[in-house]
């Protein structure tokens, strides 16, 4: 049976129990057919963790800009730190599957694997989550109530909201920690140390409290944060509508009307990315949600091949959602746009287009009103 990180979760890392029997079906999937999906899905991970992970350094540079800083930029940046993390652990371990040939008897390849892969990458996900949810409830807030969004406790402390908030996912965690171990055992027949995951004692006799806070983890910080922050995009979208609709007939200052175009076109912005972040994220908590209910469904029963290719496929949409914000905002907003050209070099020749376009328009502007007087004369 051939398994890749991608499709492991923190609840099937325990290899040692002597008496676990692997059986074999191959109905669903046979071995060549699961080896070769597997093959295909780990190259696109590749091509994908190679693209994200530029495109999220880029990103955190566009925000990290003087013109673009403000509480939602931090909340932006905080998260991509989050995705690049996970997408740094993940090439990490690609890049140690690559290269070591006897990877399951490797020391370094399971260190990394538990205490990065598993550990820290599952913090910096799962977090992200709760960053994602926070920024949306500042926009929605900036929507509902303008004036007074600078006092709104997200918008004055974003760096210290983050903060508790990975903070919190570590503390959640820890239980992974205290249930494994890397141990190395010696083989028999080679005389090599051999090295793998075990459960520790004080796992099992502290079974049931373990297992609560992984199923409390789960719950809080996958199930019910992409619960909230789809139900926070519904009211995003209700009330960037209902906005629209009060202050179409508004009549402001020419500053005032740029500023709201501004903040209206930033949320626009995160509300689309927040979507397609959740829908990329999804079948990966429903892979893990079919796993935790169903028996059946595990890496070592008749559906381990199904099971393998879906956590991968899973996966690999899991590190595009790194990768999407960058797209996004490209997109859709022109405040990002000028700004990443400013820090490409490439802004002094938009710059100029800008100013040819204005002067063009201001002598439309003039020869009308010339054309108005001299109607007016005759």
């Amino acid at each position: 049976m051939t398994s890749h990180f991608p499709a492991v979760s923190t609840d099937e890392i325990s290899t040692e129990d002597p008496d676990l029997v692997v059986i074999y079906d191959l109905f669903v999937l046979t071995d060549e057919q699961a080896a070769f999906a597997n093959d295909i899905l780990t190259k696109i991970g590749y091509v994908i963790i190679a693209v994200s992970a530029p495109l999220t350094i880029c990103n955190m540079a566009v925000f990290l800009h003087p013109r673009m800083r403000s509480a939602t930029s931090k909340f932006v940046v905080g998260l991509n730190i989050a995705q690049l993390f996970y997408l740094v652990s993940a090439a990490g371990l690609y890049l140690l599957q690559g290269t070591l040939n006897a990877w399951a008897n490797s020391l370094v390849y399971w260190a990394y694997y538990f205490y990065v892969g598993v550990y820290l990458a599952v913090v910096a996900r799962r977090g992200s989550y709760v960053i994602m949810s926070l920024v949306s409830t500042e926009r929605l807030y900036a929507i509902l109530r303008p004036l007074h969004v600078q006092e709104f406790c997200l918008s004055k402390y974003p760096i210290t909201s983050m903060l508790l908030a990975y903070l919190a996912a570590s503390l959640l965690h820890l239980y992974l920690l205290v249930r494994t171990v890397v141990v190395g055992v010696e083989d028999g027949s080679s005389g090599r140390v051999v090295y793998k995951l075990k459960r520790t004692d004080f796992y099992y006799s502290n079974k049931d409290v373990n297992d609560g806070f992984n199923l409390l983890a789960k719950v809080v910080l996958v199930y019910v944060a992409l619960f909230l922050q789809i139900v926070l995009n519904v009211l995003t979208a209700w009330a960037l509508r209902r906005h629209n609709m009060s202050t179409k007939h508004v009549q402001t200052s020419a500053n005032n009307e740029a500023k709201r175009q501004r903040e209206r076109q930033m949320t626009i912005t995160i509300l689309v990315t927040t979507v397609c972040y959740v829908i990329l994220s999804l079948p990966n908590a429903v892979h893990s949600m079919v796993h935790a209910v169903m028996d059946e469904y595990n890496p070592f029963s008749k559906y381990h091949n199904l099971f393998f290719v879906v956590g991968t496929a899973a996966y690999n949409l899991t590190l595009l959602s790194c990768g999407i914000d960058f797209v996004c905002f490209v997109a859709l907003s022109s405040r990002y746009k000028l700004t990443l050209l400013r820090l490409l070099g490439l802004r002094e020749k938009r710059a100029r287009g800008d100013v040819n376009a204005e002067n063009t328009q201001t002598e439309l502007v003039m020869a009308e009103s010339r054309l108005e007087s001299a109607e007016k004369s005759n």
